[in-house]
Parts: C-alpha cells; structure tokens; sequence
C-alpha cells in the first residue's frame, strides 16, 4: 500500500506551509475579491451589532412596563420589530455576497492551479497520478473556498466574544468572574481539538484523493483487467482504499461531534453557576442585580458560548481548507525542471539539424538511461531507431521535445543551445506522433486542426487525403463533424492513428518523431500510407522509432541502440552486411514482416 501515499499528498507530520503561510497566501488571493468580500464582512459584523443590541432593548422594553411606562415599552418593541427586519435584510445581502463570492473564488484558484499544472514537464505528472491531480483541481479547489466564509464568519463571532465580555462585566463582575474561570477549560479543549482536527482532516482528505485515484486507475485499465478476469482484485483493492477513507472519516466525524457535547457541558454548569448565585444576588437585590439584569447576564452567556464553541468546529472547518489549499499549493509552487523561456531565441530560417554532445539524462537522477551520449541528426535526414524495449529509444525523443531537462551535456538544434530557445516558438516546428494515438473528446476536424487551427479547407483536405483518412470519415455518421468520443473511444486504434497523422501533416513540422507510430495500423493500411509517410518525411528531420520493417529499411540511417549507447549505425544493406546485433533484430523482428509483404 506504499504507493498511495506518495505525490503530492501532504505529510501530517512533514507539513510544508504553517497555518500562517497558508493564510496570507488565501488572504493575498482575496485580494481581486476585495469588494464582495468586504461587503460580506460589513454584513456578518452588521448582523452581529443587531443580535448584541436586541437583548439590551428586550430588557428595557421590559423595565418599561415593570414601572408602567407602556409608551415607552411600545417604542422599545417598535425598535425591536425594526431590528428583525433589518436583520432580514442583512442576512439576504450576506447570503447573497456569499453565494456570489464562494464560487468565483474557487473557479479563479481552479483556473490558476489548472494553468499551473499545463506550466509542469512530464516529469511533475510522472511523479503525481491523474486521479489524485483530479482531486486537488476538483474538491480541494472547493473546499478552500469554504474557508472564505469562514473567515467572515470568524469576524462575527470574535466580535460577539468581546463585546459579551464588556457587557457581562459591566452587569455583574463577581458573576462574570465566575463565568472566567469556565473559559480556560473551553480554551484548553478547544486547542486540543485544533490540533486533533488537523490532524484527522488532513488524513480524511488524503484518503478521499486515494479514493479518486483508485477511481481513475480502474476506470482507464478496465479492459486490461476484464481481458485477465482480475476484476475481483480491481474490486478489492479499492474496497480496501474506500474502507480506510471510511475508517479516517468515523474519526474525523465523531471529533467533531464530540466537541459539542463537551462544551455544553461547561455552558451548563455556568448557567447552574449563575442562576443559583445570581438568584440569591436578585433576589436580594445585592450588587445591583435584579430580575432583568439577571435575564441580561444570562443571555449573554449564551451569547458568549455560542461562538466561542462555534470557533471549536471553525478550527476543524478551517483546518480542512488548510489541509486542502496545501495540496494546491504544493502545485502552485512546484517549479517544471524544463525551462519555458519565453522571450527566448525563436530561430527564424528553421532547418532542423540536431546535435546531442555528452548527454546524460536519467529519469531517475541515480539510475541514468544515457551517459555521454553523442548523436548528429542533419537537416532532413530520415533516421530510424532501433533497439529492444528499455534501450533509450524513445528517451532520444522525449529530450528533443524538451518533455524532460537532462542533466549534464547539451542539445543543439541549428547550432543553438535547446536551453536558450523560447519553448513554445521550438515546439511549433515538432510533429509528434505516438504509439498510443490520442484524441480529444472533439470532432475528427477539430483534431485533426489541433496543430495547425490557421489551416484552410483546402490545406485540411490535402492533409486528409495524404494519409488516406478520407477513406474511413465519409462514413462516419456526421463526416469531419463526428464527435470521436472521450480519448477518441468511437474510432478504432487504426483510425485514430490516421488522425493523428493527418493532424502531424497538416501542422507542417521542421522536425517529425515518430515513436512506433505505425505499430497500431494493420499491414494493409500500412501500404496504402507509404506513400503518404514519404511525402510526411519530405524536406524535413525525421525521427523514427518503429517495429515495422518498411518504416525501417527506406530510412537514411539507422542507429542501433543497447543500454543507452549507439552501438551500430548505417543504413539497412550496410547494417545486414555487417551481420551484428542488428541483423539480430532483423531476424527476431522484422524478418516476418518482409516475408509477408513478399506473399
């Protein structure tokens, strides 16, 4: 179970941020928010005047009448009717700043932390899985906003704590002194809470985000297990990550129901305290106490308690939004080892030459894939890949796309360091097309213009024809329109992979990778895009990593690669000639393919 708790999980007991960090960085994010927000805090305080001033003028409306004074008892009630529909109203606004607020926050800090995430090189996602990435942008997003509301919600009830304290003093100090020595035991309880909340809600939210990712695992390698009959196993382990979110949850959840009784304890026995001795002071009419300012005092011990036992599950509530807003930060913060840099050198007369000089690189920093690796690649030339699984190949690639910073040598492309380029302007000139073709959840057209959304009609339909595309999307139901569903599920792999081709063409590359590309396309369809590749590989440099023969033997040169190192290179006569490690993989590999495109 090590696996579930790496990532960007946060560690209870390794916290990064303090809860001070953590709130200037949610109040610097108020900041564009600073209007709805400050209305949203005149209510809560507004609010909060009213229900300290209604007692007051309830207890000298009753006074009135105690001393026969009815016009002034009716005035008093008028005031106090006033006050109610004031606090309607209040209360409207408030709710009203708060729904308005509440959202757009949580929609800005998605937005933000989402274009983080695009900022990251692939090294971020390899480290970070998708279910729990869904998480942070999903429920943690939503779940910080909540402390917005808190913190409003905190400015009412600390200034409802303080002005009780004014006035039960100002009505009795021996009974108010009484009621202190209660406080340090609600204060006692309450940090102990603090601190346990913080605790069991970091770890709720840890599992919760395991849960998404169990989610995520099972639904994207279904068919993989349906195909080995592990479905029982799929079942068990997200049984066991859903019964530990299950177990955290109960003890999250009893805490905080727990603090309430606790609490109510101490309310009562400081209302048993004060109505036993403040009735004998009443009615003794000692220390200036009466019926009225002893209905008065005990009012306001309600008016004390309350929030000071609110602020107990104010502190788990924002503990939560801490525990979450961590998370988004972690990513707020994480800094992409490739470097963008933008405003970097854009070169204008792009030919694709392309020069590793000493490279080493490693996915993991201690376990190196290339060291000291040399490679020239000139402007134009088809070159082709090969090698077993694990031997660098794509490797190659993946640093020529910058998707990872190597660490010792350099790349040059036209002569310039990879380093000092502006990463958006190199990437313009890269086609890319994968073995595992990818799709979004857009039309065929749509894809197929993802690189290139300038492209006219014409441009488009070439691009089509080219790969031969054409022959497969005048039947599909809507044409060019026809949505191929989530990661292009309505499609067959062949016929995706065809889009992506058509997609690579239509963007015009200097530079075109093709890792396996053509792996997932059956023998006839193959033949039918030849001629199509050849036109793709024109006036361009072309990478190739393939298990297929004909993508090889037309190649300028091939590379043979083994742990890392070049250890042939030549073209395919050359290569048979020579009789080595790739006239091996010849015969492991290719030689059945030559064989049945001889049938």
């Amino acid at each position: 179970m090590g696996w579930i708790y790496d990532g960007l999980d946060v560690d209870v007991k390794n916290r990064k941020y303090t809860d001070r960090e953590l709130f200037m960085r949610i109040i610097k994010k108020l900041v564009p928010h600073k209007k709805p927000f400050f209305l949203l805090v005149t209510m809560v305080i507004t609010s909060t005047i009213i229900s300290l001033v209604d007692p007051l003028i309830l207890a000298t409306s009753l006074n009135s009448i105690k001393n026969k004074d009815y016009e002034k008892a009716i005035l008093y009630g008028i005031i106090y009717f006033c006050l109610y529909i004031l606090l309607f109203v209040v209360y409207f606004v408030n709710n009203y700043a708060n729904a308005k607020m509440t959202p757009y926050f949580m929609v800005d800090l998605r937005e933000g932390v989402f274009n983080k995430m695009q900022e990251q090189d692939l090294k971020f996602f390899d480290e970070n899985r998708s279910g729990r990435l869904t998480a942070r942008v999903g429920s943690d997003a939503a779940d910080t906003a909540i402390v917005i509301g808190l913190l409003s919600a905190f400015s009412g009830s600390f200034l409802i704590i303080f002005v009780s304290i004014v006035i039960l003093y100002s009505i009795s100090i021996r009974l108010a002194l009484m009621v202190s020595l209660i406080v340090p035991f609600v204060i006692i309880i309450t940090m102990i809470f603090r601190k346990l909340a913080r605790k069991y809600s970091a770890n709720f939210r840890k599992t919760i985000a395991n849960v998404n990712a169990s989610i995520a695992e099972s639904i994207d390698g279904i068919q993989i297990a349906k195909s080995y009959g592990r479905e029982k196993e799929v079942a068990d382990k997200f049984d066991t990550v859903n019964q530990d979110n299950y177990k955290t949850g109960l003890k999250f959840f009893t805490l905080m129901i727990f603090i309430f009784p606790t609490l109510d304890i101490l309310l009562v026995i400081s209302i048993f305290v004060i109505v036993t001795q403040g009735g004998e002071f009443a009615i003794q009419n000692q220390y200036g106490l009466d019926s009225t300012s002893l209905y008065l005092f005990i009012v306001y011990i309600n008016r004390f308690f309350f929030p000071l036992m609110a602020m107990s599950t104010f502190f788990s509530q924002l503990q939560a939004g801490y525990s979450s807003y961590e998370r988004l930060a972690v990513i707020e913060d994480s800094v992409p080892r490739v470097n963008a840099n933008p405003g970097g050198l854009v070169i204008e007369d792009f030919k694709g030459e392309i020069k590793f000089e000493n490279i080493t690189f490693g996915y993991d920093d201690n376990d190196p894939v290339l060291v000291d690796f040399n490679l020239t690649i000139k402007p134009g030339e088809k070159l082709a890949i090969v090698g077993h699984t694990g031997a660098g190949k794509t490797t190659i690639t993946n640093i020529i796309s910058r998707f990872y910073e190597f660490q010792q040598g350099k790349v040059l492309v036209d002569g310039h360091d990879i380093r000092t380029l502006d990463l958006k302007e190199f990437r313009k000139n890269l086609g890319y097309v994968q073995q595992d073709p990818f799709l979004f959840a857009l039309t065929v057209e749509q894809n197929i213009r993802y690189g290139n959304q300038d492209a006219t009609s014409d441009e488009l339909e070439k691009a089509i024809q080219a790969v031969h595309a054409d022959e497969f999307i005048q039947y599909l139901p809507n044409g060019l329109s026809t949505e191929v569903g989530e990661r292009g599920s309505r499609l067959s792999t062949g016929q995706r992979q065809l889009v992506c081709f058509a997609r690579a063409l239509l963007a015009d590359p200097k530079i075109l990778i093709l890792d396996e590309a053509t792996s997932a396309i059956d023998a006839y369809t193959e033949t039918i895009i030849q001629e199509a590749l050849e036109v793709l590989f024109k006036d361009r440099t072309s990478i190739i990593i393939a298990h297929r023969l004909s993508t090889i033997v037309n190649s300028d040169r091939i590379i043979v690669m083994d742990h890392g190192k070049i250890i042939e290179e030549g073209s395919h006569d050359a290569l048979m000639a020579k009789g080595g490690k790739y006239q091996e993989l010849y015969e492991t590999y290719f030689k059945h393919q030559a064989l049945e495109a001889g049938n």
